[in-house]
């Protein structure tokens, strides 16, 4: 009987001494994930810190580049950039959203260059055509976007009659006309345009740099590369002979008849 008492009193005595190593070492365990935590904390407020709040993260300098049309200067003042600016905190997208206010640019690709410098390649509209609108030369992209643009050697055809921006309709049909030209690549008339006229919302009549006038009819006819092949070989036979052209109406033409009026000039 002392025997199991004894045995009992032994056994509880271990679990107790167990159970008081183990709070000791779940304690212990605590007081080190605490103190790595504050540690942690500590570091990681320091670090946020310093990205965010130290002057070595202030924007000093802007690089800009590609830029041919827009100065420099005018991109900066659109950018709305505040002084020392954090150069993590600068959004790439309110930086698009800005030089949108720039009719020439497209768009812009954004990097930042640690620690202190952010980088803008500027992309700009291509000239599909001029145009004169109240007064002013201007240039049109594919897009339709109307945008300032002095640039002598860019040989682009000038859209006639767009005076004002009610004369829109016009607009998209010349533009969409220069389009099929540009995207065809065995055509070469495209580079001798020199003006374009859409008679109305659907017609297109044009100038070469010899001065012929032709009246090309519908803009978007579902043969316009039949067409445009049949028009260059009719400009090459006369040309070989010589003729001096006044006017090529091309307004009837049919794929089938191939009826094409020509007016020669007077000699």
């Amino acid at each position: 009987m002392k025997k199991r008492k004894k045995q009992k009193v032994n056994v509880r005595s271990k679990f107790k001494k167990l159970r008081k190593e183990k709070i000791k070492e779940v304690s212990k365990h605590s007081l080190n994930l605490i103190t790595a935590s504050l540690i942690g904390g500590v570091i990681i407020f320091n670090v946020y810190h310093f990205l965010f709040f130290s002057s070595f993260f202030q924007l000093k300098q802007i690089k800009i580049s590609d830029n041919e049309i827009s100065s420099e200067i005018k991109i900066k003042e659109f950018l709305k950039l505040r002084k020392n600016e954090n150069i993590f905190l600068v959004r790439k997208e309110r930086i698009k959203e800005n030089l949108k206010g720039i009719p020439s640019i497209e768009t812009v690709i954004i990097r930042r260059k640690i620690p202190d410098t952010l980088c803008l390649k500027i992309i700009e509209r291509t000239p599909i055509a001029y145009c004169r609108i109240n007064g002013q030369l201007k240039a049109i992209d594919r897009e339709g976007a109307v945008f300032n643009y002095k640039n002598s050697e860019k040989k682009v055809p000038v859209i006639l009659g767009l005076i004002q921006d009610k004369e829109e309709e016009k607009k998209k049909t010349a533009i969409k006309f220069l389009q099929l030209l540009e995207n065809n690549g065995r055509c070469s008339i495209g580079k001798e345009i020199v003006k374009i006229g859409p008679k109305d919302f659907s017609k297109i009549v044009f100038w070469l740099r010899d001065g012929t006038k032709v009246f090309f009819g519908r803009a978007t006819s579902p043969n316009i590369n039949l067409k445009l092949t049949y028009l260059e070989k009719v400009l090459a036979d006369l040309k070989s002979k010589e003729k001096k052209i006044d006017y090529v109406n091309m307004q009837y033409f049919s794929p089938d008849m191939g009826k094409v009026i020509v007016k020669l000039c007077k000699t």
